[in-house]
C-alpha cells in the first residue's frame, strides 16, 4: 500500500499506511504507551512509569538514561525479566535525521522545494538488522 500511494504522491496517505502497519506489527494502538512494546510491560506499569516522581517516563530511551538502582526500584522486576527488558533496549534502534534543503538560495514561499534526507544508524558492530522485537505478530518480521 505504501508503495503505491507513496508513487502517486499522496505523503499524508503513505504516512497513515506506515503507521497502521506499524501499528499491527506492533499490536498496538497509535495512542499507547511506547513501553508496552517492552516484554513484561503492563498498561499499569506504564503509567505507573508515566507518573515516576522527578521525571516521567514515556520512552524506551528515558527508561534506559535512568540510573540502575532508580530503574530497578520503579519496575520492580526480577532479575531474569530486568535482563529481557534490557536485551530489547541493547537492540532498539535510534535514527539520526539530517536534512539539507537544495537550491536553497532559489526558495520562494508556495513553490515545491527538493530536501536531500540522511537517515543514520548505529548497528553497535552488527552487519545486518535481523528480525524486529514484535512480541504480539504471529511470525518473525524483518526490520524495514
Amino acid at each position: 500500500m505504501v508503495d503505491v500511494i507513496s508513487s502517486n504522491g499522496w505523503l499524508s496517505l503513505a504516512l497513515l499506511a506506515m503507521e497502521v502497519s506499524q501499528m499491527v506489527t506492533q499490536g498496538m494502538w497509535e495512542r499507547d504507551s511506547m513501553l508496552l512494546q517492552l516484554p513484561h510491560f503492563t498498561k499499569e506499569l506504564a503509567k505507573k512509569c508515566q507518573e515516576n516522581p522527578g521525571k516521567s517516563i514515556e520512552t524506551v530511551f528515558d527508561l534506559v538514561e535512568m540510573e540502575d538502582d532508580e530503574r530497578r526500584e520503579l519496575l520492580q522486576m526480577s532479575d531474569l525479566q530486568s535482563l529481557d527488558i534490557a536485551r530489547f533496549c541493547n537492540r532498539f534502534f535510534n535514527i539520526d535525521m539530517t536534512y539539507e534543503v537544495l537550491e536553497s538560495d532559489y526558495v520562494r514561499a508556495g513553490e515545491d522545494v527538493t530536501l536531500q534526507v540522511t537517515l543514520e544508524r548505529d548497528l553497535e558492530g552488527r552487519s545486518e538488522v535481523g528480525s524486529m522485537d514484535a512480541p504480539r505478530y504471529p511470525k518473525a518480521k524483518e526490520e524495514g
